[in-house]
């Protein structure tokens, strides 16, 4: 045998292995979604648990987005809008 045939059946045989694997993986997944579609209280409790870790995090973004909500300056007064921050930070080079 040569050397491009003993390099052609080594590159077979690590595609063989890493096909069964990616079909043990698949196996392992579809196991995880019928176990899920039994018995789903284990991803709801996962989805309660999510929403409320988002839940503030989500309101404190609403209420920075709000007009008069406080700035990175200062809290704007009652009444007064913040001007836009420039999101692109402008270096002079002399």
């Amino acid at each position: 045998m040569t050397t491009n045939e003993e390099r052609a059946l080594e590159a077979i045989g690590h595609l063989q292995a890493a096909a069964l694997e990616m079909i043990a993986a698949a196996r392992a997944f579809l196991d995880l979604a019928e176990d899920l579609v039994a018995d789903p209280a284990p991803l709801l409790a996962l989805a309660t648990a999510v929403g409320e870790l988002a839940g503030p995090i989500v309101e404190r973004a609403r209420a920075a987005t709000r007009p008069g909500a406080p700035t990175a300056s200062g809290d704007a007064a009652d009444g007064d809008v913040a001007p836009p921050r420039d999101p692109i930070e402008r270096i002079r080079v002399s």
